[in-house]
């Protein structure tokens, strides 16, 4: 910042004292204050709005993980009955195909 006399080679102005009204500088103010706490506003609600998505997410990844254990223990259960089954009839095939036990645990619909 150069303080000069040639108009041409001025390229902004910059008061160090700026004279300004009690109603302009109140005006300032509350639009200063308004602002700052609209964007805390926003903050919070995002971060709320974050938490809220994080938890659905964690829920729906029990749900699943729980889903899937669920799955397993019936497979275990299909293979054990069959297990069972082959031990007292010597007529059954030893092995189950994967096919034969999805259509055993899932109903057609699903």
């Amino acid at each position: 910042m150069q303080i000069t006399n040639i108009t041409d080679d001025v390229e902004w102005l910059d008061s160090e004292h700026p004279h300004m009204s009690i109603w302009c500088r109140i005006q300032r103010s509350v639009t200063s204050l308004f602002f700052r706490i609209t964007m805390l506003f926003i903050v919070i609600i995002c971060s709320w709005g974050l938490c809220a998505y994080i938890k659905y997410r964690w829920k729906r990844e029990e749900e699943e993980q729980r889903l899937v254990y669920e799955m397993v223990e019936k497979i275990i259960d299909v293979l054990k009955t069959h297990h069972e089954s082959c031990r007292r009839d010597r007529g059954l095939q030893p092995f189950l195909a994967i096919p034969h036990v999805r259509d055993m645990l899932l109903q057609p619909s699903e």
